[in-house]
């Protein structure tokens, strides 16, 4: 269906069709400029004595080697390194882990 927009001179009428898919364009390439430009910015990953990094295996390796992360095997098994260089601190529900049953 198309719809026309009518203005103070009879010749002028508009297909809102048209409008529509420059409207639709000009939302497209807004959303992929904004995805683009989240992209380029540097990841801060977070050690395991708080400080942070751009490289997401040193920041990993932190984790493994921390003696209070070692103090708990779970932790290990579940692969919570990655978590925890990723930033999550167990607040909210980010991390759910479930037992299987065997």
């Amino acid at each position: 269906m198309t719809s026309y927009v009518r203005t103070n001179s009879p010749a002028q009428v508009r297909s809102l069709s048209t409008f529509g898919k420059h409207l639709q364009r000009s939302v497209l390439t807004a959303t992929l400029l904004a995805a683009a430009s989240t992209g380029s910015e540097a990841q801060p990953y977070v050690r395991a004595d708080g400080s942070t990094t751009d490289d997401l295996e040193a920041a990993r390796a932190s984790w493994r080697h921390d003696a209070e992360f070692n103090g708990n095997v779970g932790l290990a098994a579940i692969n919570a390194d990655a978590a925890y260089a990723l930033g999550s601190t167990g607040e909210g529900p980010e991390l759910l882990a479930c037992p299987r049953p065997s």
